[in-house]
């Protein structure tokens, strides 16, 4: 099928693959969701496809994944080609030839042929005094942009570190994985955590990430791992960009609030009284409620509160407080179960 583009192998059970890459070398977009491959051993075997885009994983129980370098298992020796940092680009690699060919008029450098290329479009290169003759060189996964690992079983950030190897990819979705479904974190932090860790994608989860997200994303990565023991490779990164940061402060802005409190009511030293009172209602209502309750004139008494729940945090309970505010809502007071209202006459 010459004219491929898009493949579908959905929901087979496939537990490895047999790829032929001259049967798929048109193919753009390959969806091999809910299988049941669990090894990136088997997802590597699609590295050498030219022309694949979109690659959906989405639903398989992959437990890792890797970038491998090219070159990394190649012997070498100390000549320009073996010396080169394959990142920058052939052509940086053709200028170091040149200028050692004229520095030292050895010959050696001399003998290294850079540029032709192969059928398939890879550059070839020759050395001559290491014995490697016609090296194909080309990156894994040239021309992936899209990956979807969603509701895999990835388990570690070394592993969602490796795609900001992959030359092109910049769109990641990545749902539900293992890693981000455990982590007790809300889902606004698992993304920021995911963007920290994902220096080179610009857009997750279908969002595009601007440059104010990243830089809130890296910040929240440093308070978050800056007190746990095992922290994501790019933790140093990110260090030495922002500098130390402090973890956040644990706080809890919801902490003794209670819409409803059962309360004491003391008058002329006898508790008279006991309810769960409405505390977001104002205190005048309080007063009305006791004025009821015990058959007092409206503005015979004043109200005092203490706070003498057990719920109360050790340290914060207080002296009485009056309630001398009509208008004042009852929560004001942190009103919260076994709180005592002390009624004086007046």
């Amino acid at each position: 099928m010459p004219a491929l583009k898009e493949l579908h192998v959905c929901g087979n059970g496939y537990t490895d693959l047999v790829v032929q890459s001259d049967d798929l070398h048109t193919v753009e977009c390959l969806r091999i969701n809910d299988n049941s491959l669990t090894s990136w051993e088997e997802i590597w075997k699609l590295h050498q496809l030219p022309k694949l885009k979109t690659l959906i994983l989405s639903g398989n129980p992959l437990q890792d994944i890797f970038y491998k370098d090219p070159m990394s298992e190649v012997d070498t020796c100390n000549c320009p080609w073996c010396r080169w940092d394959h990142s920058t680009g052939l052509e940086d690699l053709v200028f170091e030839v040149e200028e050692e060919d004229l520095e030292n008029d050895s010959g050696h450098a001399a003998n290294v042929n850079v540029g032709s290329e192969s059928a398939t479009g890879d550059q070839l290169v020759d050395c001559k005094p290491c014995g490697l003759e016609s090296i194909s060189w080309s990156n894994p996964f040239p021309a992936l942009k899209a990956l979807c690992i969603s509701e895999t079983s990835i388990n570690a950030w070394q592993h969602v570190e490796e795609l900001s190897k992959f030359p092109h990819l910049h769109s990641v979705r990545m749902k539900g994985i293992q890693l981000l479904s455990t982590a007790d974190v809300t889902e606004e932090d698992r993304r920021k955590l995911s963007i920290a860790c994902l220096p080179t994608i610009s857009n997750l989860n279908g969002s595009s990430i601007s440059e104010t997200e990243r830089d809130k994303a890296e910040r929240h990565c440093l308070t978050y791992f800056s007190d746990k023991e095992s922290k994501p490779a790019v933790f140093q990164v990110l260090q030495e960009k922002h500098g130390q940061l402090t973890p956040l402060a644990d706080v809890d802005i919801g902490y003794g609030f209670q819409e409803w409190a059962k309360l004491k009511f003391i008058h002329k030293a006898n508790i008279v009284h006991e309810a769960n009172m409405h505390v977001v209602e104002p205190v005048g209502t309080l007063r009305l409620y006791i004025s009821k309750k015990l058959f007092l004139p409206l503005r015979s008494f004043r109200m005092w509160h203490r706070a003498s729940g057990a719920s109360h945090k050790e340290g914060l309970m207080e002296d009485l407080e009056e309630l001398f505010l009509d208008s004042l809502p009852m929560s004001r007071f942190n009103f919260l179960d076994g709180d005592e209202i002390f009624i004086d006459d007046i």
